[in-house]
């Protein structure tokens, strides 16, 4: 029960809601393949078909770029609250 009183409801939902908005955005977003018009061969493009793997996803540069941008905000946000402490 003593362990209940500590626990603070905005602060609670604070972080929730940060939570929510860095998984929305680092989650990979996977191709969706059920809007996907099915082309027959003969109407096909002459352009080869690209395929995306999962280390793309995870991995790729859109990922890459999503994480360093989620760090500098992180970075920028310790820097002042340092610097308000200060």
């Amino acid at each position: 029960m003593a362990l209940l009183e500590l626990v603070q409801l905005p602060r609670l939902a604070f972080w929730l809601f940060v939570l929510a908005c860095v998984w929305a955005f680092l989650r990979p977003r996977l191709p969706r393949f059920l809007r996907r018009r099915r082309v027959s061969p003969a109407s096909a493009p002459a352009t080869p078909a690209t395929r995306t793997t999962i280390e793309d996803i995870v991995f790729g540069k859109a990922a890459i770029l999503r994480a360093l941008v989620v760090f500098n905000i992180l970075f920028a946000v310790q820097s002042a609250l340092d610097a308000t402490y200060l």
